[in-house]
Protein backbone atom coordinates (compact mmCIF):
# COMPACT_ATOMS: atom_id res chain seq x y z
CA UNK A 1 0.00 0.00 0.00
CA UNK A 2 3.15 2.65 0.95
CA UNK A 3 4.23 2.14 -2.75
CA UNK A 4 0.89 3.11 -4.14
CA UNK A 5 0.54 5.93 -1.54
CA UNK A 6 3.94 7.22 -2.47
CA UNK A 7 3.46 7.58 -5.89
CA UNK A 8 -0.18 8.72 -6.24
CA UNK A 9 0.41 11.56 -8.16
CA UNK A 10 2.17 9.31 -10.96
CA UNK A 11 -1.12 7.20 -11.52
CA UNK A 12 -3.17 9.29 -11.45
CA UNK A 13 -0.81 10.97 -14.33
CA UNK A 14 -0.42 7.76 -16.00
CA UNK A 15 -4.54 7.73 -16.45
CA UNK A 16 -5.10 10.79 -17.25
CA UNK A 17 -1.88 10.42 -20.20
CA UNK A 18 -3.50 7.77 -21.41
CA UNK A 19 -6.62 9.01 -21.88
CA UNK A 20 -5.47 12.37 -23.71
CA UNK A 21 -2.89 11.08 -25.61
CA UNK A 22 -4.53 7.36 -26.90
CA UNK A 23 -5.35 8.69 -29.72
CA UNK A 24 -3.61 11.24 -30.22
CA UNK A 25 -1.07 9.11 -32.84
CA UNK A 26 -3.23 7.43 -34.78
CA UNK A 27 -2.20 8.69 -38.35
CA UNK A 28 1.03 8.04 -38.21
CA UNK A 29 2.84 4.84 -39.56
CA UNK A 30 3.31 2.63 -36.56
CA UNK A 31 1.10 4.46 -34.20
CA UNK A 32 0.78 1.39 -31.71
CA UNK A 33 4.66 1.85 -30.87
CA UNK A 34 4.99 5.78 -31.61
CA UNK A 35 2.14 5.55 -29.09
CA UNK A 36 3.66 3.55 -26.21
CA UNK A 37 6.93 5.06 -26.58
CA UNK A 38 5.54 8.41 -25.99
CA UNK A 39 3.79 6.99 -22.92
CA UNK A 40 6.74 5.43 -21.83
CA UNK A 41 9.13 8.55 -22.18
CA UNK A 42 6.14 11.10 -20.49
CA UNK A 43 5.14 8.99 -17.30
CA UNK A 44 8.73 7.36 -16.89
CA UNK A 45 9.38 11.05 -16.52
CA UNK A 46 7.01 11.50 -13.63
CA UNK A 47 7.68 8.38 -11.75
CA UNK A 48 12.06 9.17 -11.55
CA UNK A 49 10.89 12.73 -10.90
CA UNK A 50 8.71 11.66 -7.81
CA UNK A 51 10.70 9.11 -6.81
CA UNK A 52 13.60 11.61 -6.19
CA UNK A 53 11.17 14.12 -4.85
CA UNK A 54 10.38 11.52 -2.36
CA UNK A 55 13.78 10.85 -1.31
CA UNK A 56 14.92 14.60 -1.23
CA UNK A 57 12.06 15.07 1.85
CA UNK A 58 12.74 12.04 3.19
CA UNK A 59 16.21 12.74 4.13
CA UNK A 60 15.15 16.10 4.72
CA UNK A 61 12.86 15.35 8.02
CA UNK A 62 12.84 19.35 8.89
CA UNK A 63 10.79 20.44 6.60
CA UNK A 64 7.65 22.61 6.62
CA UNK A 65 4.51 20.47 4.98
CA UNK A 66 3.95 24.12 3.29
CA UNK A 67 8.08 24.12 1.81
CA UNK A 68 6.74 20.33 0.54
CA UNK A 69 3.38 21.55 -1.05
CA UNK A 70 5.22 23.91 -2.32
CA UNK A 71 7.43 21.56 -4.37
CA UNK A 72 4.78 19.28 -4.83
CA UNK A 73 3.27 22.19 -7.06
CA UNK A 74 6.28 22.76 -9.04
CA UNK A 75 6.94 19.35 -9.97
CA UNK A 76 3.23 19.27 -11.07
CA UNK A 77 3.31 22.31 -13.28
CA UNK A 78 6.74 20.91 -14.68
CA UNK A 79 5.86 17.77 -15.32
CA UNK A 80 2.84 18.94 -17.42
CA UNK A 81 5.48 21.28 -19.55
CA UNK A 82 7.17 18.62 -19.93
CA UNK A 83 5.06 16.37 -21.43
CA UNK A 84 3.82 18.85 -23.63
CA UNK A 85 7.24 19.35 -24.72
CA UNK A 86 7.70 15.72 -25.64
CA UNK A 87 4.35 15.68 -27.36
CA UNK A 88 5.04 18.60 -29.88
CA UNK A 89 8.60 16.72 -30.50
CA UNK A 90 6.83 14.06 -31.37
CA UNK A 91 4.27 15.43 -33.50
CA UNK A 92 7.14 17.42 -35.15
CA UNK A 93 9.75 14.55 -35.73
CA UNK A 94 7.02 11.66 -37.09
CA UNK A 95 5.75 12.40 -40.31
CA UNK A 96 2.13 11.74 -40.90
CA UNK A 97 0.58 9.32 -43.29
CA UNK A 98 -1.87 11.35 -44.74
Amino acid sequence: MNFFKKFSFSYVFLGITIILFSTSFKNYENSLYITLLFLFIANFTCFATEYLLTKYFENKEKNSDKKKRAMYATFIMGQVAVTLIVFFAFKNIFPTMV
